[in-house]
Parts: structure tokens; sequence; C-alpha cells
């Protein structure tokens, strides 16, 4: 009962999304080319934008699904639906733009392109609202779905307390049986799982939900056999995967579903694509605009102490792989057994004096543009560590290699914020995982307007 009426919901708010972006197009139209605001060139062929149109809403379409912004999980969160409808609106316009490249034929009203931009995202963010507005609107008019938890006290608890959030569709908690130790205290205790048969003879029930911590699972087949003698529709639920989201988690990989307990949003498609476009296309951009500055930088190094131009070093990135960073050579020539253990300081002789600027400015890790090209780092994530400290934060901190779910990043959210150098490793993790599970392309433009904002001269870069 409950899934039947999440997929009503869920089919309204697909379809909202598809009127959402049609509307958005429609309106832009009028204002641009029919209001007689602004003027019309005589060249202008309305065929012309019946196929933007078509393109439009099928990249639309396409990054709604791979971005998840047509499940009602995501648009229950309205920061995060936010972040993903303007990534997704991004994203659709760069798929537009780089289509009408190629197909020179056509050239599209850049004021009516923005238009289109800006409309859409504000329908986009409106439509889950007034979605579940007449969601309670209509829901008022029925019965609540009755549901009896069976399983631990404190995970009953807090599926309960999701179901008492959840807005789309009106549920009440009966109570709960206990298959373990911990008889909770929240939720209405109604006896254990021998008393299953009597409460459903007793209570008139719609849905059975079974909660289990994971090293509890193995007792799934027992009451799996116990549900059987009910007949009340029973589903497990997997609480131990709060960190992923639903469409994440669970998968079909040669023809059997596997559960992902670790999840990393460089597995997506819209991680894969937009970012990795965004990556190169402006770090290729910046290596043009920026060659003379190296040029001159290069010259620099040369002239004031011997030595290579480039310091190159093992780091650590994705998925725990090593990779060699590119930065200008900022010290004088070292071992690289000291240079692979020791953090620079604040008073540190090994720097060139033209290497303090360097680093204070953070000009030294122009190089790393070309790690970004390759695909060894981003712009934005998490800062490549060296394989020592990486092997001693992990012993120290438990979720340290979690941050390795995503491609390094010359700047990110740890670094904007103050953690970076010989800073608490802790609090840098913190941001880390945060930005791990938080991740979007807007949260990415965020980070680098901050830390052009902020300047490049950073206190802890020494």
């Amino acid at each position: 009962m409950i899934r039947s009426k999440l997929i009503l919901q869920q089919i309204a708010l697909q379809l909202g999304l598809f009127v959402a972006f049609s509307a958005a197009y429609g309106i832009a139209y009028w204002i641009r080319f029919v209001s007689g605001f602004f003027s019309v060139r005589e060249s202008m062929r309305p065929s012309d934008y019946v196929v933007f149109y078509f393109i439009s809403i099928l990249a639309w379409g396409a990054l709604c699904r791979l971005a998840d912004l047509d499940q009602l999980w995501l648009a229950s969160n309205p920061s995060r639906w936010t972040r993903r409808a303007f990534s997704v609106t991004i994203a659709t316009l760069m798929v537009v733009f780089f289509v009408a490249f190629f197909v020179r034929s056509y050239s599209f009203s850049r004021l009516f392109v923005a238009m289109v931009g800006v409309l859409t995202l504000f329908l986009a963010i409106v439509t889950p609202r007034l979605l579940l507005l007449l969601a309670r609107r209509h829901s008022g008019r029925k019965a609540e779905i009755r549901i009896l938890l069976v399983g631990d006290g404190r995970y009953a608890e807090r599926v309960a307390e999701r179901i008492r959030e959840n807005s789309w569709v009106p549920c009440r908690v009966v109570g709960y049986l206990s298959v373990g130790d911990n008889p909770g205290g929240v939720v209405h205790r109604l006896g254990t799982v021998a008393d299953l048969e009597s409460i459903c003879r007793r209570e008139p029930l719609d849905e059975i939900l079974v909660a289990l911590p994971l090293a509890n699972l193995s007792m799934v087949l027992d009451l799996k056999r116990a549900l059987a003698r009910v007949s009340v529709p029973s589903r497990l639920v997997c609480d131990f995967l709060d960190e992923v989201s639903p469409s994440e988690a669970v998968s079909e990989v040669f023809g059997t579903r596997v559960v992902d307990l670790h999840h990393s949003p460089a597995d997506s498609l819209v991680y894969a694509f937009v970012k990795r476009s965004f990556d190169l296309v402006v770090a290729t951009a910046l290596t043009v605009l920026l060659m003379p500055l190296m040029a001159l930088i290069a010259i620099l190094i040369k002239l004031m102490s011997p030595g290579p131009v480039l310091f190159s070093q093992k780091r650590v990135g994705l998925h725990g792989r090593a990779f060699v960073i590119h930065k200008f050579r900022t010290m004088r020539m070292q071992s690289e057994e000291t240079s692979d253990v020791l953090w620079t300081t604040a008073e540190d002789e090994r720097r060139t004096p033209l290497g303090l600027f360097l680093r204070q400015t953070n000009l030294d890790e122009l190089p790393q543009l070309w790690n970004v090209i390759r695909g060894d780092m981003s712009l934005v994530g998490p800062r490549p560590e060296r394989p020592h400290f990486v092997d001693k934060f992990s012993e120290e901190i438990e979720q340290y290699n979690v941050r390795h779910f995503l491609r390094s990043g010359i700047t990110g959210w740890a670094q904007v914020n103050g953690w970076r150098g010989n800073t608490s490793i802790a609090r840098r993790l913190e941001c880390d995982l945060y930005y791990l599970q938080n991740w979007s392309f807007g949260f990415d433009l965020k980070i680098l307007w901050l830390t052009l904002w902020r300047g490049f001269r950073d206190r802890n870069a020494y």
C-alpha cells in the first residue's frame, strides 16, 4: 500500500519535472520572441527552436534520472534538491551548447537560453513543493496507513521517526514487536515475535516493516517464515544504508543484486560526465591563458636556484591509487626520503625566497592543471596526501580512507575553510566527508568561488 502510493507520487514528480521544463521553455520563448519586449531578427526561424526544445527536453529528462531528481527521497530534502536541480540545469545547457557548437546551421539567442535556464531552475525548485502541498491536502481526506514494526528497539525507534518525518503518505506506527535485548523506549512495545499472529488478528494492519541492525541480519530468514503466517505485506528496512541514497544502494551486477556498503559519487554518470567535462574544459583554458605566467615562474626558478623547475612527488588519489603530482619547485634540492615524510614549517629553511612567495600565493600549484587534464585530479576535491601520511592517518582515524572515494582536488572544502598544511587532520577529514556526502556541481562552483573570493594567500601555506 505504501509502495503503490509512493509510486503514484513519484510519477507525478517525474511528470512535474517535464512540465516545469516545458513551461520554462514556453515562457522564455514568449518573453523573448512574442511579447515585443525585445527586438527579433528577421533570420530567426521558429522551427530551429522546436529542434532545440526536443534536444533540451531529452537531455533534461536523462540528467534528472541520472541525478535522482525524480526521486521522492531527494524531493524531501529542499537544500539538497536545490543543489541537484542547479547542477542538472547547468548540465542540460552544457549539452545543448555542445550540440549547437557542432551544428552550425542553428544560431540560438543567448538571452533566450539564459532565460530558459533561470526559469527551469525556479520551476524545478517550486515543483516538489507544489506536489507536496497537493499531497497533504489530498491525504487529509484519507485514512492513515497503519504500520507494525518488528525488530530491535533502537532501530524501531529510528524507523518510526523516519515515518513521522514522511510528508508524502500519511502513516501511523501502531507499535513494535521486539526480537532483541534492547526494548527501546519511544515506540509502544506490543510484545515479541511470538505475539505476531494475535496482534494481526487484533489490529487492522496495512504494512509490517522489519528493522534490524546489520549484526542481526541472520534472523531475517526466521522472521520471513513467521511473517508468512499472517496476510499482511512485510518489508525489510535496510537501515544500515543511511549514508547512501536508495537508488545508489541497490544495483544489479551480472544478473545479481548487490548492495553498496560504501558508495562513491565518482561511480555515477553525472559525476563522470558533468564534473569531468567541466574539469577538462576549465583546466585546458586556464593552462592556455596562464602559460605566459607559468613560463615566467619557470625562468625565475631556474635563475634563482639550481635544480629542476618542477617538483614531482607521489600522492594518493581516487580509490587509493598513487599518482605523480607536479608543482613548481619551491625548495632547495633534498633527498626524496626527506621530502616524503616531513611537513613544511613556518620557518622552514629549505624554502627558496621565490618559493616562499609561490607557496603563500598557491602559484606553485599551477602545474597541477596538467594533473587535472590527465584525469589524476579534479579542480575541486580532497587535497592529495603523501603515501607515508596516508598510512599514518589511516591507522589513527578509522574513516580516513573514505576521502579517497573522490578524485583529489587543487582546491576543496577543507582548504577554503582553512584546514590544510600542518593543521587538524580530524577537522580536515570532517570537511572532506561533508563534501563526499553532499557533492553536487553547484557545490563545486561554490568552492571555486570561495577560493577566488578569499584570495590566493593562505595563512597555513608556508
